[in-house]
């Protein structure tokens, strides 16, 4: 028997250290489970069999209550159901979601949020379900926050009339905005599909991949704003192949190391701010070409009308001098040279009279067809027999009103251009026609009013111009010819009578397509045809009457008492309008005429002559001036009443105006 006992003690110790391992292994898993965060107990039969500590913290129950109610109790009543059938579904070995959340009522009355671990497992040999369960209330109230955060930002981005769009770092567009579809017609797919050079322009985009570049580099040195915004304007493409401008906001994407991840932007759509800010500054530059030209003909006018005193007594003592002299002497010679020099700077005068709008013009009505076609013959001899004339006259043209010559002037002068402009051989088409305009033309025309107009165009097939010669092709001296081949006025000669008229003139050209001068002059519907009067050239006669001459330059006023003293004329002169007053009165004979220059220091000449009627009822006037003033012409168009010479003149021209002053009724 002994040996049994010694087997059986054998066996038992060999037992005690299995025993103490387990209780050694209990006792771990017992602190763990006592100690555990999250809720853990063991359901079986709808009751809690097992519970830890952490069960009474979460639930609100001591373990007592929970031990002995129906765990269905503890979920909030809308979630019951849906554990409940899970459980079921497990207990019957279905496959389920073993983690799934829902709410329990804790013994305060307020709802949780749990989330709940659930396997099936064998509790004291009956199938029972081990969980595990953890409070998630605040985590899911972050998560609500989050979410309706994010409904409200989407719902703002679907809503708002900008784009918000995000791109990562190899400009690949990650999100945007419904409003893209309004905006630029494509979908948020379509754009996600897309790169960056089928979204814009390549100017914009050489601009952008500049910024972005410079941007990226800013990041390597790490001496820059994280929280920097900048602001890029860009022109986007439309679906339907249009385009727009949009002002882009963008700051970039970083993560919780602060490092660059992406970039987001709004976008907003500037189209119309963008072309109400170009057709600002054309406006712009429109209005100070048009004061350009308007100082320059100022200038043009007074620098005119000095030269014009200077050359009339050249030209009038020339005239003097060589009625005195006999051919066969050596200074007859020498002064027709002077003459001929004098009248060559006189016509350069003219011209600038024409650009400044100073020369006096008498206007009748004419028609353009007729007029123009009266020059056709005339034209072709003076372009040459290389090039073509062509002429389009325009039918049932309007009247317009103008002086026959003004258009002598813009015919000549545009088709010498046109010639000059044609290497070889060549086209010159001359075309008339009847245009309307409305405000939309006129609007990008400052010196055009609406209305109809009757067009004159001149186009030809030579070298063109670029726009920077365009811009100051109407300038006085101004000229690509060659030195010696254009004096510069014959274009500014132009403006000057088609402003004068109330007309406008354009131009068209591009370097080798030639160049199309379109005059726009205002037809004329209501003046009475009269027959245009040429005055002949008058032979130099004798006459007796008496003319007083005021003129406030000495050597004019000298030259003009020598010339009417040759005609034959008893002349009285006088420095000045207040010394002509006083020799009117004190004057015993008859005064026939007054000639008078129109601008002078005291008083225009105009007065003068209403203030000398009052003594001389009868007397006439002959007006004279280096270029016209609103004083006797209202933009140089002159009342049919008045009686005016230019200067400089030739005696045969003041015999001529003196006579017709003379003998024809008038002011």
């Amino acid at each position: 028997m002994k040996p049994k006992y010694e087997e059986l003690e054998k066996r038992i110790h060999e037992l005690e250290p299995a025993e103490v391992a387990l209780k050694k292994s209990e006792k771990k898993y017992r602190i763990l489970v006592e100690n555990a965060g999250e809720a853990i107990f063991v359901a079986q039969g709808g009751m809690l069999k097992f519970i830890n500590p952490s069960t009474e913290t979460i639930i609100g129950y001591p373990m007592e209550t929970l031990a002995s109610k129906v765990f269905t109790e503890f979920i909030h009543p809308e979630d019951r159901a849906m554990v409940m059938e899970r459980h079921m579904k497990r207990m019957q070995g279905e496959d389920v979601p073993s983690l799934y959340a829902f709410r329990i009522m804790t013994a305060s009355g307020t709802t949780r949020w749990v989330e709940l671990n659930s396997v099936a497992i064998e509790w004291e040999g009956q199938p029972a379900t081990l969980n595990f369960l953890s409070d998630i209330t605040v985590r899911r109230q972050t998560e609500d926050a989050l979410r309706k955060s994010e409904e409200k930002f989407r719902f703002l981005a679907e809503k708002m009339g900008d784009i918000i769009w995000t791109m990562d770092l190899n400009l690949k567009t990650t999100y945007v905005s419904p409003s893209i579809r309004r905006l630029h017609g494509f979908t948020p797919e379509e754009r996600k599909q897309q790169k960056l050079e089928e979204t814009m322009t390549p100017e914009s985009l050489a601009y952008a991949m500049t910024v972005f570049a410079q941007e990226m580099e800013h990041e390597k040195t790490g001496d820059f704003d994280p929280d920097r915004i900048i602001t890029l304007e860009l022109e986007y493409y439309h679906k339907d192949g249009n385009t727009s401008w949009m002002e882009n906001i963008i700051k970039g994407m970083r993560n919780a190391k602060g490092e660059l991840i992406g970039i987001y932007g709004l976008s907003r759509d500037i189209t119309g701010a963008k072309h109400a800010e170009a057709e600002k500054q054309r406006l712009q530059s429109l209005l100070n070409h048009a004061q350009k030209m308007e100082s320059i003909g100022r200038l043009a006018g007074g620098v005119a009308h000095d030269f014009n005193n200077m050359l009339g007594v050249i030209l009038g003592h020339a005239e003097i001098a060589f009625g005195n002299t006999e051919p066969q002497e050596s200074a007859h010679h020498s002064i027709l040279e002077i003459q001929r020099a004098a009248q060559r700077a006189a016509n350069l005068t003219r011209q600038l009279l024409a650009f400044a709008r100073k020369q006096t013009i008498s206007p009748i009505q004419l028609s353009f067809n007729e007029t123009v076609g009266g020059m056709i013959s005339m034209l072709r001899r003076l372009i040459g027999e290389n090039i073509q004339l062509i002429w389009m006259p325009g039918a049932n043209l309007w009247p317009v009103k103008m002086d026959p010559a003004q258009l002598d002037q813009i015919l000549v002068n545009l088709c010498v251009n046109a010639r000059d402009a044609i290497s070889g051989v060549g086209n010159i088409t001359i075309k008339t026609g009847n245009v309307s305009l409305d405000h939309a033309f006129c609007s990008h025309h400052p010196d055009c009013a609406p209305g109809d107009y009757v067009l004159l165009e001149v186009s030809d097939d030579g070298c063109g111009m670029d726009a920077e010669v365009i811009e100051k092709v109407f300038e006085p001296f101004f000229t690509t010819k060659a030195v010696g081949k254009g004096t510069g006025l014959g274009l500014a000669m132009i403006y000057g009578i088609v402003r004068q008229n109330n007309g406008f003139i354009n131009v068209v050209s591009r370097p080798g397509a030639g160049a199309t001068f379109d005059v726009f002059m205002p037809c004329d519907m209501e003046t009475v045809v009269m027959p245009h009067e040429e005055v002949p050239k008058e032979e130099t006669s004798r006459a007796a009457e008496t003319i007083l001459v005021v003129e406030d330059e000495p050597s004019i006023l000298d030259m003009v008492r020598i010339m009417l003293e040759n005609l034959g004329y008893q002349v009285l002169t006088a420095g000045s309008a207040k010394k002509a007053i006083h020799l009117s009165k004190t004057h015993d004979g008859a005064i026939d005429l007054l000639i008078t220059d129109v601008i002078m220091p005291e008083m225009n000449g105009r007065d003068l002559s209403r203030q000398m009627a009052a003594h001389y009822p009868e007397l006439k006037t002959l007006f004279m001036s280096g270029y016209t003033a609103d004083v006797i012409a209202h933009s140089g168009i002159l009342d049919e009443r008045l009686h005016f010479i230019q200067k400089p003149f030739a005696m045969d021209e003041l015999a001529a105006g003196v006579r017709k002053a003379l003998e024809k009724p008038g002011e």
